[in-house]
Formats: structure tokens, sequence, C-alpha cells
């Protein structure tokens, strides 16, 4: 959970910080061809996907990016504390019929304890592969022993949904920065005539090569 909140806020540090840059750039600055009506909405966009739109008049555009945003921003929340429940009811899990203490473990003691009956068995297991440095020390609080086999399945189902919870949570991140990406670059497809990316494909060789040019 910790982590998913680390890179959100990586991701919103980033946006602020590109959309910094933007607006402060003097208009000499600015790559060629980009105007100054142009720099501010892609900076708006960067920061709050459609507020750029709205300064255009595109209310469209803003309307959609809104809803796109609002929809991300719902379902990272729903993901996120999808994932920290399940983690929480693992744990709980774990120590009611496995006799693990509840504290915070990382994830790979997660995984071994949801597929070895026991800390017994499973440092067994690692000393016949010669794994030493993955064995667990007797009497650290790291034992477990699982009353029923089906109990340690339901476990391990826990533990998945809580990682897919997660990586769920991370992909809604990732649709956030590309959200404001996306509608950052929108901007000039609206105020432009001309698409200002073409691609063409160029022969080269025994192939072909894809060039982009850029209509500034």
């Amino acid at each position: 959970m910790t982590g998913i909140i680390r890179r959100a806020s990586a991701g919103l540090l980033l946006s602020l910080s590109l959309a910094a840059v933007a607006q402060g750039q003097e208009a000499s600055d600015l790559p060629a061809g980009i105007r100054q009506d142009e720099r501010g909405a892609i900076a708006r966009n960067l920061v709050l996907p459609g507020w750029g739109f709205m300064s255009l008049d595109r209310t469209d555009l803003a309307r959609s990016a809104l809803i796109r945003e609002a929809s991300l921003i719902i379902g990272y929340g729903m993901l996120a504390s999808a994932a920290n429940w399940y983690r929480q009811d693992m744990r709980s899990y774990g120590a009611e019929h496995a006799g693990a203490q509840y504290r915070e473990r990382d994830s790979i003691y997660y995984f071994r304890m949801a597929h070895y009956a026991s800390l017994e068995a499973y440092n067994q297991e690692m000393l016949r592969q010669r794994n030493i440095n993955d064995v667990y020390p007797q009497g650290k609080g790291w034992e477990w022993s699982w009353d029923d086999a089906d109990r340690m399945d339901t476990f391990e189902q826990l533990r998945v949904n809580s990682l897919n919870a997660a990586k769920g949570a991370r992909f809604a991140i990732g649709g956030l920065i590309v959200n404001r990406v996306a509608a950052a670059v929108q901007v000039l497809f609206v105020t432009r005539r001309e698409p200002p990316v073409q691609a063409f494909l160029v022969p080269m060789g025994n192939g072909l090569q894809l060039q982009l040019h850029l209509n500034l």
C-alpha cells in the first residue's frame, strides 16, 4: 500500500513539474511555433486534464478529459483500498489458522507461507536445496503451521487478490499520467489546422523506416 501511494505521489509531482516548466518559460524560450495560448493550455492540462481545454472554449473535450480523470482517480482509490483490505484479511487469517504473527512481513514471506505447511517444512526444503540464506531462524517470530490444507489455499487466494488489486492500482496511476500527457498533446491538434505530427514510411534498404515530422 505504501508503494502504491509513493508511485501516485511521484506521478503527481512529475505532472506538476512539467506544468511549472511549461508555464514558467518565456515566449522566446518556447520551441518555434508554440504560441502563448497553447503553452498555457498545455500547462493547465498537465495539472488537471480538461482545464486547458476550458481556456480554449472546448468544453466537450474538457468534459471528456475530466470524466476520464475522475474515473481513474475513483478506480485507483477503490483498487488501493481493496489491496489493503485483502492484505489485512490475509494477515488476520494467517494469524488465526497458522499461528503466524499479525505484524507486517514482506511479500516473499507470505508467498512461502502460502506454499508450505509450516516453517519447519519450509526450512527443511531450503536445507535440502542448500539454500542456507533462505532459512528462517527458529523462535524469532517467523513460525507458522497450517491447521488445514484448505485454509492454506484460502490464504493463497487472499494473497493473490491483494497483489492483483495493487497491480490494478498501479495501472490506474499510469493512466493518470497518460491522461495528462495525451491532453497536453491534444492541445496542438485542437489549435492547428494541420496535424502537429505527421508520420511517413520511407524505404530504407530492404525495409521501411517510420519517420515522424513535427509541424510546429
